[in-house]
Parts: C-alpha cells; sequence; structure tokens
C-alpha cells in the first residue's frame, strides 16, 4: 500500500510502460460496456464508490531526475475523470467504432491520474460505458476485474445498492476510508482470483508462483533486478536468439491512428462444441480460428508459405496462488493487512510467445498443432523471464531501454489476450450489461491487437490495429469468424 508520504517510487514493471508510450503507440488499456439504458447520476455515484477512492488512482506518475514517482493528489475533481456524451442521432455500430476508434490516438492528461470513464448515451437505445486507464496503473487481468466490480450479480435499485456502498460512501465522506478501500479491494480480490482461475481453466496454462518465489521476483531495486538477470542469462539468451518474425504485409511503419473494432456475439457452446470434436481445448480452438483468420487475410494480399508461423506475444498471470484467498480463521486489524491495493493492481504478469500456423491451410492439422504448441509451453520459464527483463528495463535510462524493448518486440507480429468474463449477466448501475470488450495497447511497432473475451454464454473478438499494418480490418475479421463456421460445418 501507499506509505504516508505524498510519493512514492513506481516499481520498474510499472514505469516500463511510461517510458514504452508514444504517439504511435499509447499505453492505454481500454474496456467497454453496452449496457440498458443507464443514469448518469447513478453511474457518477458507481465510480466514487467503487473506484476513485483507491490509493492507486489518487495518484499520478510524475519523473524526478529520470526516475518515475508516484505523487499523491489529495484533491480529485471526479468531473474531469468522468465525461457524458451523446452519438449523433441514428448512430449504430460504425459510429460507436469509429468514436471507440478515435479515443486510442488520445493521451490521458498528465496534470491528473491517467484514467477516465465516459458514458455514452444513443447507440441503439442502449448506454456505453468505456473505461480507459495507463498501463502503468495495472496489467489488463487486474483491470478487467475491476472493471467487473462495478458490476453486479443482479440489478439494483440505485449505482451502488441501499447496503454497503451507502455505507461506503459515508465512511469516505467522513475520513474513515481504510475500511470502504479494503472493501472495494476484496471486491476486486474476487474477481481477479475468479478470472485469474478462469484463463488459467481455459488456456491450461498456470504459472502462478509460491509467496517465496513471488517476493524474490517483485525485487525492485536495480541491484535486485540486476541479480535476477543475472541468475536467468541462459534463458535469456535462449529468448534473444529466436529469429524475427517474417515480414509480411502487416510489417508497416505505424502511424498515430488506431482501429478499433469487435466481432458480433458467437456462441460459447459452439466453440465448446468443437473442442469436443477434436479433444482440444476451447482456447486451442480459438487460437486456431485467429491463425486461420490472418492467414486467408495475408493470402489476400501477398503469396503465404504453408510453413509461415507469426509469433503472438499473450499476457500471463504471475500473481501469487495465495492472492484472493480469505483466512476464514483469523481477522486482520488494519495494521496486518498486506499490500492489498498495490498487490492487487500494478503489471504482475509476464508473456510467452505463441506460434501461430498461419500457413496452414488444413484446419484440423491448424488446431492439432495449435494444441500441440500450448501443451509445450506449460513449463516454459518465458513469462518470469519476461516480466523480469521489463522490470530491468523499466529501471534503465530510456537511450538503453529502448534497444531492448524493441529486439524483444520484433519477434511478434500481434499482441494476444483471452478472459474469460462472467458466466452469468452482470448489472451496471442498475442496468444489465449486454455486451463486453476490451483492448490492450501493443509495445514497440507490433500493429495488431487481439482480444478474445467471452461473457454470459457468447464470445466476442475485438482487434485493435494500426491501418498501415491492417489495412482492411474488417476483412480480417470476417475470416476469424468465418473459420468456426466451418469447423461447425466440417
Amino acid at each position: 500500500m501507499l506509505s504516508d508520504f505524498p510519493i512514492d517510487p513506481v516499481s520498474g514493471n510499472d514505469a516500463a510502460w511510461l517510458r514504452l508510450d508514444r504517439p504511435t503507440n499509447h499505453m492505454i488499456i481500454t474496456a467497454m460496456a453496452i449496457t440498458d439504458p443507464l443514469s448518469p447520476s447513478q453511474f457518477r455515484q458507481l465510480i466514487e464508490r467503487r473506484f476513485a477512492h483507491l490509493h492507486r488512482f489518487c495518484c499520478r506518475p510524475v519523473v524526478h531526475s529520470g526516475v518515475y514517482l508516484w505523487e499523491q493528489m489529495d484533491d480529485i475533481d471526479i468531473s474531469r475523470h468522468i465525461r457524458h456524451e451523446c452519438l449523433p442521432p441514428g448512430a449504430g455500430k460504425p459510429e460507436l467504432e469509429h468514436f471507440v476508434s478515435s479515443l486510442q490516438s488520445l493521451p490521458l492528461a498528465p496534470d491528473r491520474p491517467l484514467w477516465e470513464f465516459i458514458l455514452l448515451e444513443g447507440y441503439e437505445q442502449q448506454s456505453v460505458a468505456i473505461m480507459r486507464v495507463h498501463h502503468c496503473y495495472a496489467d489488463g487481468l487486474a483491470l478487467i476485474s475491476i472493471f467487473a466490480a462495478l458490476t453486479d450479480d443482479h440489478q439494483v435499485v440505485s449505482a451502488g445498492g441501499p447496503d454497503a456502498d451507502d455505507e461506503a460512501e459515508i465512511g469516505r465522506q467522513s475520513g474513515a476510508s481504510g475500511s470502504t478501500r479494503r472493501r472495494t479491494a476484496d471486491r476486486v480480490k474476487a474477481g481477479l482470483e475468479a478470472v485469474s482461475h478462469g484463463v488459467e481453466r481455459v488456456t491450461h496454462l498456470n504459472f502462478r508462483l509460491s509467496p517465496e518465489r513471488y517476493r524474490w521476483l517483485k525485487a525492485e531495486t536495480l541491484e535486485g533486478r540486476g541479480l535476477q538477470l543475472l541468475n536467468s542469462a541462459a534463458e535469456l539468451a535462449r529468448l534473444a536468439a529466436l529469429p524475427r518474425d517474417p515480414e509480411t504485409v502487416m510489417s508497416q511503419r505505424l502511424g498515430e491512428q488506431k482501429r478499433a473494432l469487435w466481432s458480433s456475439r458467437l456462441p460459447l457452446d459452439d466453440f465448446k462444441a468443437v473442442a469436443r470434436q477434436f479433444g482440444a481445448s476451447v482456447n486451442d480452438v480459438l487460437l486456431s480460428c485467429v491463425a486461420g483468420g490472418l492467414g486467408k487475410y495475408l493470402a489476400e494480399h501477398q503469396s503465404v508459405d504453408e510453413h509461415l508461423e507469426l509469433r503472438a506475444t499473450v499476457p500471463v498471470n504471475l500473481r501469487p496462488s495465495s492472492q484472493g484467498q480469505q483466512d476464514s480463521t483469523v481477522e486482520k486489524t488494519a495494521a496486518q493487512q498486506p499490500d492489498d491495493e498495490d498487490d492487487l493492481l500494478g503489471n504482475q504478469f509476464g508473456t510467452i510467445f505463441i506460434p501461430l500456423a498461419v500457413g496452414l491451410r488444413n484446419r484440423v492439422e491448424r488446431l492439432y498443432k495449435t494444441k500441440h504448441d500450448m501443451r509445450a509451453l506449460k513449463g516454459s520459464v518465458q513469462p518470469m523471464l519476461s516480466h523480469i527483463v521489463i522490470g530491468a528495463t523499466g529501471l534503465m535510462p530510456t537511450m538503453l531501454q529502448q534497444p531492448l524493448m524493441d529486439a524483444f518486440s520484433n519477434k511478434t507480429s500481434l499482441v494476444l489476450s483471452n478472459v474469460p468474463g462472467s458466466k452469468e449477466q452482470r448489472f451496471i448501475a442498475g442496468s444489465a450489461v449486454n455486451e463486453l470488450m476490451f483492448w490492450v495497447p501493443q509495445g514497440g511497432e507490433t500493429g495488431l491487437g487481439i482480444s478474445l473475451l467471452s461473457y454470459n454464454g457468447f464470445v466476442q473478438i475485438g482487434l485493435l490495429c494500426d491501418p498501415h499494418c491492417v489495412v482492411f480490418p474488417q476483412q480480417l475479421m470476417k475470416h476469424i469468424c468465418g473459420e468456426l463456421e466451418e469447423y461447425l460445418a466440417a
């Protein structure tokens, strides 16, 4: 948890995302919920009660002598963080996609904490709630869990309900914010644990750490990171020896504009049926559809060899296995509380490189290869190693950091994130959530990000791409979704 001092150091892993920020790739995570009509006043109350009082989100990152620090801001004007806008009359999905796309090139104001919420009206008799948070505050898994913590599993009378959240507001106004923060942290913790287990169940990849290993991994001094790098030198050399990804039509210099889009809702049961038919996991089927769709898209714009593979950078959770579990026998006092908020937040993930067989046209063969490649990654040390490298480079001067980060980013062609959401419908400020989507930024010169999200029995696919790299994103989306139809027709 943040100390009583107004300024605290930003960890190496969090600072790395600040250093990676550039006009061609803003390190901002965007999440969106399409809901039944939503009251602006209740939405604002919800953000105040369940989000804005967390310590981390009351701080902004500032740089002093080349070092990033968290500067606590005591008086936050919530009206500067929540916007209420309207789409033009008769707006549909193309207009909403244009609006979300336009956000991707907008940085967050550096004179205040780097987050904002937008309540958008005028979309097909529905409301759209959008959250934008800089990557330095938390990784995608934590932010998706926070976004989920803003929702309820039933329709409530008001934004926070008449009970616990009203108490939280009273506590906040009276200055007794410790219990309020713990209550919110408990919400996020439960959501984070549920999402983490869901990711592990879907991907069959579990990189949770023991508490001892976790403490070792969180060594935040430059000396500590140096020792970690020395201990991982062999694996680092092996990873560095990976060749660059092949040049394709997507290998273009990035511009400042981005395109954000998402698919229609695809029944999760369809993916499960294909997975059962071929003895694979739902994640295997999703990845094979992505690979097949990419292959078809590339084949329309260049020659594609059947052996062509492109790597996808996939984030994996590195939080300790004990995090999120409640001690039912010992009630902790405020002084005994762990660093709940900052341990829940922050960037606590590593990455793995997953090969996508984009040139393999036989979809059954491609699915089995995907399954084999995913199983081969079970014992990989790539997540630990990438976490150490990112943390160490986040403490280095920019002139040393940039070449190292670019050396790793050119080994991959896209970022791919798969998050299983709630199996049941959720409600935000009393309004039903009909669709959920999120988009993750890409580092370096990567110009394509793909998000896979399941919610309430359906899967939706999101694309965030640079128009120079993916000139026809709707075409790519059509091919990815078409792969599922062809599996079902087989």
